[in-house]
């Protein structure tokens, strides 16, 4: 991975706070259906947020650290898979 300049540090802080925004309002809880409509949400997104956490160079940026750890919270419901990277 590329070092990433200080637009996009700023750029991806301001993405994985959207995608932090987008997480809190999504079901996790059973709703009748065999996999909750989150989990394919995740899935698409868990990538991306294990690359940024593994990265030196965007990991050692408070901002994305902290937009990283906003998106990872502990919600209420999300499947514990889905944390364990990121505790």
């Amino acid at each position: 991975m590329a070092t990433p300049s200080a637009g996009d540090l700023g750029a991806a802080a301001g993405e994985l706070r959207l995608l932090a925004a987008a997480l809190r309002f999504l079901e996790f809880a059973g709703t009748g259906a065999a996999r909750p409509p989150a989990v394919p949400v995740l899935e698409a997104a868990f990538p991306v947020l294990e690359a940024l956490a593994a990265a030196p160079a965007w990991r050692s940026n408070a901002a994305v650290i902290a937009a990283l750890c906003e998106a990872c919270h502990d919600p209420v419901d999300m499947p514990i898979i889905f944390l364990a990277k990121f505790k």
